[in-house]
């Protein structure tokens, strides 16, 4: 741990100059580097912290909140995020006596400074947003819910095996996301009593319903047995997804395509490549009237996927055909889309596995696969058989368990 915090001592010039950048060219506040800074506008007596990378787990996270406010309605929450887009997502909730702010940097001053304001009782981690600092420096019980080491993670920190086993040995309770999660995490030294029920919080995610006034709208050119959407795509994986659709369209010429890339800002460039595409594309960030002979949809705004879902029968979880991960199946599930998905899915592997050995899901490899894959999902019962496989899988793994089991020991514990 010694070494760790003299490594990130000297890599402090290249954070402030990080920090800079955010300022001058991001256009965050100042109010949002003193936030970073452990120097959120609060003044708690006592909260529960839980922190989350961005807005997707902190959208799944959001029925853990929930929970944790029904069980200790006298405490206050203070949620982080290392984004924003995440901490204003929280915002927007307006629930009592929850509080969102930036996460604090991984420096025992910033982290000090947050405690000071927050007083946090106990620490939640979600998933793999584990900081050897912010872990060492926890006055309370440190719990990691929804935890996800993968193949990846774990060969990194087998690098530093001294400090893997630091912070594994802090971890009072650790509710993984998978078996092998857990096998990881005793390896670096996690007690296995320590280890408690197995989660995945995205499975309990619940969205709102999209606008039924927007989703009529529509439907009227984007009709849903002829539409796929293409969610949270990432840089490099745009160029395929709109080189399959344009071959796809060549067998099946009334098939539309909304695009929605995972971060809205890359819309600018996602917009000359349709450009160049001769597409009949939109934008829905300038959307007013909807031409019927559009063809793509750049969905370039934020918090309308449960309308993007809703519209597409189909639809492709992006991510995953560059090496990022993957992202959720569950949110397209629980509206009735078929699941399409490329072959990195690390963040989800043993999920995926499942449902794609049950039929739920298909997995693509490359453009050519999900040319094909687009012109099949045109065939009713072929999609309606995956999304009753869908449904099959996903009652076997969503629970809620876990939730109970973090309440339980924090009424233990603080």
């Amino acid at each position: 741990m010694i070494w760790y915090r003299a490594l990130i001592t000297v890599l402090s010039p290249v954070v402030a100059l990080w920090l800079m950048f955010r300022l001058v060219l991001r256009r965050e506040q100042p109010s949002d580097i003193w936030e970073r800074l452990g120097r959120p506008v609060l003044d708690l007596p006592s909260s529960i912290w839980i922190h989350g990378a961005s807005n997707g787990e902190l959208t799944s996270a959001r029925p853990l909140i929930e929970a944790l406010k029904r069980a200790f309605p006298e405490i206050s929450l203070v949620v982080t995020a290392n984004t924003t887009t995440g901490r204003d997502l929280v915002i927007g909730w307006a629930m009592t006596n929850v509080y969102a702010a930036l996460a604090p940097l991984d420096f025992r001053a910033c982290l000090a400074g947050f405690r000071r304001r927050a007083s946090p009782a106990a620490m939640l981690v979600l998933e793999n947003e584990i900081w050897p600092n912010r872990i060492a420096t926890a006055k309370g019980p440190v719990i990691v819910v929804a935890a996800r080491v993968s193949d990846k993670a774990a060969r990194n920190w087998r690098r530093f095996p001294g400090l893997a086993k630091g912070v594994a040995i802090r971890l009072d309770l650790v509710l993984p996301q998978n078996s092998e999660s857990t096998e990881r995490l005793t390896t670096f030294g996690m007690s296995p009593d320590g280890i408690g029920a197995t989660i995945n919080l995205k499975s309990l995610v619940s969205l709102p319903d999209p606008d039924a006034g927007e989703l009529k709208r529509l439907s009227a050119v984007f009709r849903h047995d002829d539409t796929i959407l293409a969610g949270s795509t990432h840089e490099g994986e745009d160029e395929i997804i709109l080189a399959a659709y344009q071959s796809a369209l060549n067998r099946r010429p009334a098939l539309k395509l909304i695009l929605a890339p995972r971060h809205p800002r890359r819309g600018d460039a996602i917009a000359r490549m349709l450009d160049k595409s001769g597409l009949n594309w939109i934008r829905r960030s300038e959307m007013s009237e909807l031409n019927a002979d559009v063809q793509v949809l750049l969905a370039d705004t934020l918090g309308e996927m449960p309308l993007w879902y809703s519209l597409a029968s189909a639809t492709f979880v992006a991510g995953s055909l560059t090496p990022n991960g993957g992202h959720t199946p569950f949110e397209p599930m629980k509206f009735r889309s078929a699941v399409l998905v490329g072959p990195n899915v690390e963040n989800f592997e043993d999920v995926y596995a499942k449902l794609v050995a049950s039929g739920a899901a298909q997995m693509v490899k490359n453009e050519t696969e999900l040319c094909t894959a687009m012109v099949e999902m045109g065939d009713e019962a072929r999609r309606r058989g995956m999304v009753i496989a869908a449904e099959r899988m996903a009652q076997q793994l969503g629970s809620d368990d876990g939730i109970e089991q973090v309440i339980e020991y924090l009424k233990e514990k603080i």
